[in-house]
């Protein structure tokens, strides 16, 4: 299979790339070391199909020290659409609750 990583990502896989870095199941950072190969039949972290040998797969390793915990294997349109969303993601204020300080929710209560 070709697939020419100029082309955007879908809508919806941008979409579900985008929740799934803004719920923490995808890390936000793209500072990790990525390797790409043939497919080993590993799941894609973005779309859950498996990536055959007949497909190149992207493979982002952990830092050494803290960040994600594993790593994360992707088809390329979905690397492509998780960096995105990343990139997005970057660009806007952290607006999660995790971000506020404490009594800055509107309720008033400190």
């Amino acid at each position: 299979m070709v697939i020419d990583s100029r082309v955007p990502p879908s809508p919806e896989l941008l979409a579900h790339a985008t929740e799934l870095v803004r719920s923490g199941l995808l890390p936000h950072a793209d500072s990790q070391a990525v390797l790409a190969g043939p497919g080993g039949n590993n799941r894609c972290a973005l779309c859950g199909h498996s990536i055959g040998a007949s497909d190149v797969e992207y493979e982002m390793s952990p830092p050494p020290s803290g960040g994600a915990s594993r790593a994360y294997s992707f088809h390329i349109p979905c690397y492509h659409a998780w960096k995105q969303a990343c990139m997005a993601a970057s660009a806007q204020p952290d607006h999660s609750p995790a971000a506020r300080p404490h009594g800055a929710d509107g309720s008033g209560s400190e």
